[in-house]
């Protein structure tokens, strides 16, 4: 059907179906192009948002002679039956889809923007267009909403497991209740805290329970990347391997890790120069093809910016509003391994706080969490905090703030349930 005949069709059902008309706002301005029509779903929205009854008289009425009722009868005969009208809403708003790509596609021809900032854009475009499709069947109205957050709150409460993903360790599982969709969570910390050894021994916790992690390593290599993995899962030592005494039992066990992590579900991206759009295009693809549920990044102040920015600082906050847009969009908790000033060492306790995340305040605000991983016994070794560490829950939006004790085996470079 054209899109007049599809308007006619839409309106004609909304005229002698009550149901139809209270669906009125499933249609935007932009869907309806004729004028006519345009002045029509106007008046049933008016008549809707009024609580008065919708049928041809009453938009009559409301139009007040700017549409000639031969014309509203016209579109009662369209249609014989309403069983057809959201599958008539989601043919029109494909044609508005059709029309969008045509106005995008011209502006694209004459646009001054690079190749990647025109397919990051157009990317955008067609993935918006599949989430259009996908929700004009299931769209809402209040009532409904209301009704299904109470059911999901009541099922919040009734569950036994946890809400968002698994991290493997149960005291940060407890209070953060798992590591939720749409989440942008920053892991932060100064030097050689063991960030990164944090970052993937999550990572080796999700994979082992089924689940499937993308690893963007913008520092370090995948091979010593993979390699720390694999010692630190079969509990090796590196210097094992330096000093070549290797025992009969750690290559069994070596082996028996390198079979098991074959079989898992763990991808490691070690390009450098990768933007926050590159990679959102790397996870929307694997997403689609393989499904996808964590995504770690290694490290915030190495990612590209992909543009020219004034400062740093404007730089950093372009890099934070994206990776947050990554997060909803993709739909996964996507953890950003950050580096902090060493401002704050030397404070009582050494213990890093939010003001020390470098370079933009952009971090804080976006961040839906932001952990700090923080060993005292870097700066003072002494027997009462030998192996141990801290885990600090500094924000959490929908949750409280905190210090997880933890266990540091700095040999395996693992941490562990205290």
């Amino acid at each position: 059907m054209k899109s007049r005949e599809l308007e006619n069709a839409v309106l004609g059902c909304m005229l002698i179906d009550s149901e139809c008309s209270q669906d009125c706002n499933l249609l935007q301005n932009e869907d309806i192009c004729e004028p006519i029509n345009h002045n029509i779903l106007e008046a049933i929205k008016t008549l809707t948002l009024k609580r008065s009854h919708v049928d041809l008289m009453t938009v009559y009425e409301e139009l007040k002679g700017v549409v000639d009722i031969s014309y509203l009868s016209s579109l009662n005969d369209v249609v014989a039956s309403t069983r057809s009208f959201k599958g008539y809403v989601a043919k029109l708003k494909g044609h508005t889809i059709k029309r969008k790509i045509v106005a995008m596609a011209r502006e694209l021809q004459v646009s001054d923007l690079d190749g990647e900032e025109l397919s990051e854009l157009a990317e955008r475009e067609i993935f918006g267009i599949r989430e259009v499709i996908a929700k004009t069947e299931d769209e809402i109205d209040t009532k409904q909403l209301i009704m299904e957050t109470f059911g999901k709150i009541e099922d919040d409460y009734a569950r036994e497991g946890l809400e968002g993903l698994s991290t493997g360790f149960r005291d940060i599982d407890k209070a953060t209740n798992g590591l939720k969709k749409k989440n942008l969570i920053y892991l932060a910390g100064r030097p050689a805290m063991g960030k990164t050894a944090f970052a993937t021994n999550i990572a080796t916790n999700v994979i082992d329970n089924g689940k499937s992690v993308m690893i963007f390593s913008l520092e370090m290599a995948k091979e010593e990347l993979m390699k720390r993995i694999l010692l630190s899962n079969s509990r090796i030592t590196s210097d094992k391997l330096v000093s070549r005494s290797m025992t009969k039992d750690d290559w069994t066990k070596l082996a028996s890790e390198t079979e098991s992590m074959i079989k898992k579900k763990i991808i490691i991206n070690d390009n450098a120069n990768l933007t926050v759009a590159e990679m959102k295009s790397i996870c929307r693809r694997e997403k689609r093809k393989n499904g996808l549920d964590l995504i770690i990044i290694d490290y915030l102040q190495l990612i590209n910016p992909g543009g020219k920015f004034s400062s740093r600082r404007e730089a950093v906050d372009n890099i934070s509003k994206n990776l947050k847009r990554m997060a909803k969009e993709l739909e996964v908790p996507v953890i950003v391994i950050a580096s902090l000033s060493r401002a704050g060492a030397g404070r009582s306790g050494n213990r890093p706080l939010l003001s020390d995340l470098r370079e933009s305040g952009q971090i804080e605000y976006d961040a839906d969490m932001v952990m700090f991983v923080h060993r005292e016994e870097y700066y003072d070794e002494t027997e009462e905090n030998k192996g141990l560490a801290e885990i600090i829950i500094a924000k959490q939006r929908n949750g409280t703030t905190g210090i997880i004790n933890m266990a540091w085996m700095s040999k395996y470079t693992r941490f562990v349930n205290l």
